[in-house]
């Protein structure tokens, strides 16, 4: 009995057909499958050996028409099959597909059984090749993204926000950066929130506790032309590659920025340099965490010392390295800081002005901004609530505040006694 065109073996055997049009099967082999699906003894049995057969025929590229009522719910009436990842192909009654509509770029997942050979003038979306490399790169598979390479697959498009080597360098996938970057990825091209390769390798793999790959990507795309971007700024928070990666404690890609050119010292708009970012990420992990984690190693405190980090710099709000390590109860850190600093009180004293010397307009209003700032710092440490008024208040009235408005001689001794009480004291 012949299939109706109606019913899913009528709609195989169609199916089956186009692919002997298409010289890509024989009708030897052809009649096979559908003497193999006439032969199942039950419809589930046929429907199994319809999708493994479609699964097999189905490559990137081909055009294939919906003809469930599921189409309407997509958008799709013709799409365009894209590479499936190997963690997607567990289930062998899908495909993905892309609308093949002019402007159409919406992803949809078929049923296979209810496709069908596309009809008329349609043609492949053309963005199928840089869909497929995306979803090939993120799979780490080498040889789909060469076969779309030699497709002309553009390796600079974006999908998901990402571009391909994005994606690699995310995933530290380093034969699929080699493969990328030979077939003309750029470098220094950013994601649409500012995200640049480099600041992508910044951010540390989740559940890995060393970053060598990251270390090596680095100087592959410091090669490659990247060098310009080692000042680039991510959109969404400001951050330099290596204030992101201070931020979030890797220290070996780290030491690849400083070793590729990367300024020890670039501040944000908000005037925070990475080395004050290494105690900022603690902050920001501590938040979350009943423990609080060693997030600030050493090794990384002692990379951005010796690679040029003052300890003595603000930010706009009059805090210096030192106020960040305290600020999370990193006292083991302090004396490391302090001894890099031939006089760690140089800030202070450059606020406060020489010993009976009263302190100028200018001057006044730097050092109550950072005594205020100290303030709030105990404020959350003794869980006190106190609005900002109070908290000026407090500040302008404290025998230290005043002492240095008059430039009393005692003030280093009886401000670092303030400090260290606030802080819960000095290693």
């Amino acid at each position: 009995m012949v299939a109706s065109p109606e019913s899913v073996e009528g709609a195989f055997d169609a199916f089956v057909a186009s692919f002997v049009e298409r010289s890509v099967l024989t009708e030897a082999n052809a009649d096979g499958l559908t003497d193999k699906v006439a032969s199942a003894a039950t419809e589930e049995a046929r429907e199994v050996v319809m999708c493994e057969a479609l699964r097999a025929l189905l490559k990137p590229g081909m055009v294939v028409t919906l003809t469930s009522a599921k189409s309407e719910a997509f958008k799709v009436r013709a799409g365009t099959v894209l590479y499936v990842p190997p963690d997607k192909r567990t289930d062998a009654r899908k495909v993905h597909m892309l609308s093949s509509e002019a402007d159409g770029s919406e992803m949809c997942i078929a049923a296979l059984c209810t496709l069908r050979p596309a009809q008329g003038e349609t043609t492949a979306n053309p963005r199928w090749r840089e869909v497929s490399l995306f979803w090939a790169t993120e799979a780490n598979d080498l040889e789909a993204m060469a076969a779309l390479v030699e497709a002309a697959a553009d390796a600079n498009a974006f999908f998901f926000s990402n571009t391909p080597l994005l994606r690699a360098l995310m995933h530290r996938h380093e034969d699929a950066v080699e493969l990328l970057l030979g077939a003309g990825a750029d470098p220094t091209l950013a994601s649409p929130d500012g995200c640049t390769p480099l600041i992508m390798l910044a951010e540390p793999v989740p559940g890995e506790p060393s970053d060598a790959s990251g270390a090596r990507l680095v100087a592959r795309l410091l090669r490659a032309g990247a060098a310009p971007t080692l000042e680039r700024r991510d959109d969404d928070n400001g951050c330099t590659a290596l204030a992101t990666a201070a931020l979030r404690g890797n220290v070996q890609v780290a030491a690849a920025l400083l070793e590729g050119g990367a300024a020890s010292d670039a501040a944000d708009a908000a005037g925070v340099t990475p080395l004050m970012l290494c105690f900022a990420g603690e902050a920001e992990i501590a938040e979350d965490s009943a423990e609080r984690p060693r997030h600030v190693t050493p090794a990384l405190v002692r990379l951005l010392l010796s690679a040029g980090a003052r300890v003595d710099a603000v930010d706009a709000e009059g805090r210096d390295a030192l106020w960040y390590c305290r600020s999370v109860g990193r006292t083991d850190l302090l004396r490391l800081l302090q001894e890099h600093d031939n006089d760690a009180n140089d800030a202070f004293d450059a606020a406060c002005g020489a010993d009976g010397v009263p302190l100028d307009a200018t001057a006044a209003e730097r050092l109550f901004t950072m005594m205020c700032v100290q303030r709030e710092a105990e404020n959350r440490r003794l869980g006190r609530v106190e609005d900002e008024e109070e908290v000026a208040r407090h500040v302008a009235a404290s025998p230290h505040f005043m002492a240095a408005l008059d430039g009393r001689g005692e003030l280093r001794e009886d401000h670092v006694a303030f400090s260290d009480a606030y802080f819960g004291g000095a290693a």
